[in-house]
């Protein structure tokens, strides 16, 4: 799989519902290798992952336009428009050539009464 696969998907899904993918702060860390790289470019080159790749994929996405404008305190960020936004962290593992979820949001599911299986199938099973 290639890094900036997961990008172009982050892009089209957001463009479809009409929100904004903030380019400023989208990055894939590489916890394993200590690099931040951005995850936009060219289709078709980037970085492959590999087995024993951990990474963290953390994604903003607006409800209206990408642009962003920062605060003088060097750590706020708001949306240029005034919308809600979010941003989110999944951890994911390389494992036998397929994606492995380390982190999960099941906890805020069971919070708010939600059912939900989106994360199952990249869990590894257990038997």
């Amino acid at each position: 799989m290639v890094v900036k696969v997961l990008f172009r998907t982050f892009l089209t899904e957001s463009k479809r519902q009409k929100f904004g993918l903030v380019f400023n702060f989208v990055r894939i860390n590489f916890k394993l290798l200590k690099v931040k790289m951005p995850n936009y470019g060219k289709r078709g080159r980037g970085k492959k992952l590999v087995d024993g790749m951990v990474v963290a994929i953390e994604p903003m996405i607006n409800m209206g336009t990408r642009r962003i404008k920062q605060l003088k305190d060097g750590w706020t960020i708001l949306t240029a428009d005034g919308q809600p936004s979010a941003h989110f962290e999944h951890n994911v593992a390389m494992v036998n050539g397929k994606p492995e979820l380390l982190s999960t949001f099941q906890y805020i599911y069971d919070a708010l009464g939600i059912k939900s299986e989106e994360e199952d199938e990249f869990r590894q099973k257990t038997e």
